[in-house]
């Protein structure tokens, strides 16, 4: 496959060389009204004709100044210049770089018709407006996909959309923020029709009362409907074979002058995975490692849902805002998801030290049933002077897992039940007085989980403790949880200065009570004092947060200075000798940045950053965990102390009049930690400890980004990285350092033809491990091809998915294929859509990895090969 990803790279590259050959010419000059006076905001539209297709454009800054960059590959172009209240002007130029003044006439309106053009992007402001008609292409199937082709936008496959690298803030639709950070239920299920622009809001601040004074880096997406429309929903529902298949959901969004709604349901067993359209993107993701969990099958990573997810989903949500006054709101959502998920799939692992060597093999299957439910109030008051937020927010999970796993031959059936409840309370308060505001805001979030995983059988195998085989065995584990921040802040704007201070009390409380259990003949073979836990956590947190900020035209400086003082207390009642700890921890993160503004909109940015910390997410205890089958941990009475340097250094080019638009980074980690953790294993399984081992850490890497427009209907976007690493390890008694190194470049072409698109991605991805001494190849093609039928007869897609992973020790290979075809039948009212999935009837995934001292490689059941015929209908 290597060979055919060179050779499609090698076809590729004369058509776009033979582009990149030509400079780049500028068409520059002042625009003026017939006083003479600039007019900003004029737009600029380079063509092939005069009512040809739309090559590039510029916008004329508030002096009346623009420069156009011109498309190579064309003799002369059709140059046009537009203004809200002026006549236009166009005329044939000479594709070449010259200096051009304009002078434009005012426009005059004959009444009663007027008609006014919607130019393709337009800029007001901080505010740029892209018309959805002129953006949108055949073969968009929702909002998603629409945004994806957005200068400066990128969106993740989880659906989390972010501008200029950053997420974004706020996503509205007609000026209000309806699902609080759910937006991809709007994304994925808002008719693409009903949207008439879609506006980014640079440097967006969502609360009124700190307009000017405090201005995010983040922007805001705001949705404008089209005129008239109130109600937008959508009903589908298809049947299936190999084996029964079935997809029912409808959706539907209103929208009122004072009020607005979204209903969602549907059910599934087709793979669709609609619960993740309920993550919150406001906030951040939790990255906290389960205290337990089961073995299951990994599930394929760059796949769609559809092509392996054996589950059965149900999922309802219903969001509903209120708009109280002008300025109040009053907003309510809740959602449940009922899902069961069968997991099938195989996996070698072998453990590797530089001396010894250990394999297990395991077939894994797996059923896990998983139930949620969630619901949120919200009030908001947002005036200029006054600024008021209450939320409480409810959460309940529960989870059940049921696995059949044979490892080594040997069956091991494992039972895991987890359940959580959540209950979540903010507010926050905010007066502005001219050019300062001042904060009183406070959180307190309670947290209860009862965990247990059952195996059988097991050995036990950790230090300090004789090897034990033990038929079944119970790991049981309670942790609550009670977090609460109160915090005033006072945030100011002094010329180009702006100031922000924040003070506050935060406080953290965590028991958890463990145990171990197994019984053989009503004798206790487990001693508590290795394998149970009774302890008690709790930080007092006094803290001061001071950020400062310059900005200019091209000047840009940031300092931020967060201390506290943490009185950490940890208490162990089943070793009351050894397991009390208070320690009282100065915590510091100073960080510098300052970013240059070019005068054709680059940014050249620089970072430095220090961390005086300790690994707080982790709870501390002292008797062994059964994490997961084969893997016990502990941790040590410690505090674990790192102190780490951070820099960075940055250039992006993402004005999107440039044909070009590109990004680079380099960030160089260099951390210091107490703690090292030590592993051991053998043949029974692993376990793991922390013991006191100062180490150093340290971490290169490197980014780049480029995007070239060439022409109006060619895209062409490359992505690599590369990871450097160097960390100690300590493993079955052996202290070495680790070296590890990863690149990757990622290759994508979209060519939009008159009743086609194609678009191609291939990728590659390099990783070595010294420690494993191994190196390993990593390929990935997508190709996916649209062509609407003559005589509306609709349209076909094509998609093709290859991935493949080589290292030393094994080679493995995926194809994946699948077509479809739609239609509007029944007046267009309806859209008729026929499906193929799996057609070259691939039954498993396959890949391999390396970790820091583990081989693995795994296999997943696919779905099978599938017919899918559905009825689609939006209102």
């Amino acid at each position: 496959m290597l060979n055919h990803l060179v050779l499609l790279l090698i076809c590729l590259l004369p058509c776009f060389m033979s582009n990149l050959q030509a400079q780049e010419k500028q068409l520059s000059g002042t625009v003026t009204d017939e006083n003479s006076q600039p007019l900003p905001g004029a737009n600029f539209l380079a063509k092939d004709a005069p009512e040809g297709n739309i090559l590039k454009f510029a916008i004329t800054d508030g002096k009346g100044h623009y420069q156009l960059s011109l498309p190579p590959g064309k003799d002369s172009l059709w140059i046009e210049v537009t203004h809200l209240t002026q006549n236009p002007q166009g005329r044939w130029l000479a594709n070449e770089t010259r200096e051009l003044d304009w002078q434009l006439q005012p426009r005059t309106y004959e009444l009663p018709v007027m008609e006014v053009t919607q130019e393709a992007v337009t800029r007001r402001g901080d505010t740029l407006i892209f018309d959805v008609a002129q953006l949108r292409e055949k073969s968009d199937q929702n909002i998603e996909q629409l945004l994806r082709r957005i200068p400066g936008i990128t969106v993740s496959p989880d659906g989390q959309i972010s501008y200029q690298d950053l997420p974004i803030s706020k996503f509205y639709i007609e000026g209000l923020d309806l699902l609080e950070g759910r937006y991809a239920i709007a994304t994925r299920n808002l008719n693409v029709d009903a949207i008439r622009d879609v506006e980014i809001l640079e440097r967006h601040q969502p609360i009124r009362a700190l307009d000017s004074i405090i201005v995010p880096p983040n922007a805001a997406i705001n949705l404008r409907l089209k005129s008239g429309i109130s109600f937008a929903g959508t009903v589908e529902g298809g049947l299936g074979l190999s084996p029964a298949l079935y997809d029912v959901q409808g959706t539907g969004f209103g929208f009122t002058r004072k009020q607005q709604f979204n209903a969602l349901g549907s059910v599934n067993n087709v793979g669709k995975q609609r619960a993740s359209d309920y993550q919150d993107f406001y906030q951040g993701t939790d990255f906290t490692r389960p205290l337990l969990s089961p073995t299951l099958a990994t599930a394929p990573f760059g796949l769609p849902t559809e092509a392996y997810l054996d589950n059965q989903e149900y999922t309802g949500s219903l969001s509903f805002l209120r708009k109280i006054s002008k300025r109040q709101q009053l907003k309510l959502s809740s959602l449940v998801v009922a899902d069961a998920v069968h997991y099938q799939g195989r996996n070698n692992s072998i453990f590797r030290d530089g001396n010894n060597a250990v394999t297990f093999n395991e077939r894994l299957s797996a059923e896990q049933r998983i139930n949620r439910f969630n619901t949120r109030l919200l009030y908001e008051i947002n005036r200029k002077r006054f600024y008021l937020n209450s939320t409480i927010e409810v959460d309940v999970d529960k989870d059940e897992t049921h696995a059949d796993n044979v490892v080594n031959e040997a069956p091991v059936p494992e039972r895991f039940g987890r359940e959580v409840l959540s209950v979540d309370g903010d507010f926050q308060a905010i007066v502005r007085h001219k050019q300062k505001a001042f904060q009183l805001s406070g959180t307190l979030d309670y947290r209860e989980r009862d965990v247990v995983l059952s195996v059988t059988p097991l050995q036990v195998s950790v230090p300090d403790f004789p090897l034990l085989l033990l038929d079944s065995v119970a790991q049981s584990a309670r942790l609550s949880s009670l977090n609460g921040d109160v915090y005033t802040s006072m945030a100011s704007k002094k010329g180009y200065w702006r100031i922000s201070r924040r003070i506050g009390l935060g406080f953290e409380r965590e028991t958890m009570s463990s145990t171990l259990q197994e019984r053989q003949g009503g004798t206790e073979l487990l001693p508590a004092d290795l394998f149970q836990n009774a302890t008690r956590q709790s930080i007092v947190r006094p803290y001061l947060f001071q950020e400062l900020k310059r900005e200019t035209d091209r000047h840009y400086w940031v300092i931020k200075l967060p201390l506290s003082f943490d009185l950490f207390t940890y208490e162990d009642q089943l070793r009351p000798t050894t397991g009390t700890l208070r320690q009282n921890i100065f915590i510091a993160k100073p960080d510098l940045g300052y970013s240059y503004r070019f005068p054709k909109g680059q940014f050249l940015s620089f970072g430095y950053g220090f961390a005086l910390d300790y690994a707080r997410e982790k709870q501390l205890f002292q008797g062994y965990i059964l994490r997961r089958n084969r893997f016990f941990d502990r941790t040590s009475t410690d505090v674990n102390r790192s102190r780490e340097h951070n820099f960075s250094a940055s250039l992006r080019g993402n004005n999107p009049t440039l044909t070009f638009r590109y990004q680079t980074s380099l960030s160089a980690n260099l951390a210091t930690i107490d703690l090292l953790a030590e592993t051991s294993f053998d043949a029974a399984g692993e376990s793991q400890t922390l013991v006191q081992k100062r180490n150093t850490r340290r971490r290169y890497t490197w980014d780049g980004k480029l995007i070239w427009i060439a022409g109006s209907d060619t895209e062409l976007r490359l992505t690599t990285d590369y990871t450097r690493a160097n960390y100690p390890v300590l493993l079955n008694d052996r202290v070495s350092r680790q070296f590890y190194d990863q690149g990757s470049l990622k290759v994508e072409v979209e060519q939009v033809f008159s009743n086609a698109v194609f678009r191609a991605s291939p990728g590659v991805i390099r990783t070595f491990n010294d420690l494993v001494n191994l190196v390993q190849w990593q390929e990935k093609l997508e190709v996916s091809y649209y062509q609407e039928l003559p005589r509306d007869w609709g349209a076909a897609r094509l998609q093709y998915t290859y991935q493949g992973f080589r290292n030393d020790a094994r080679v493995t290979t995926t194809n994946l294929l699948g077509l479809s075809y739609e239609r509007k039948v029944f007046n267009d009212n309806w859209e008729l859509r026929l499906m193929g999935r799996n057609l070259l009837g691939t039954e498993t995934y396959q890949w391999s990895g390396i970790d820091v001292y583990t081989v693995s490689s795994s296999s997943f059941l696919l779905r099978p090969r599938q017919l899918f015929v559905s009825l689609k209908r939006s209102i």
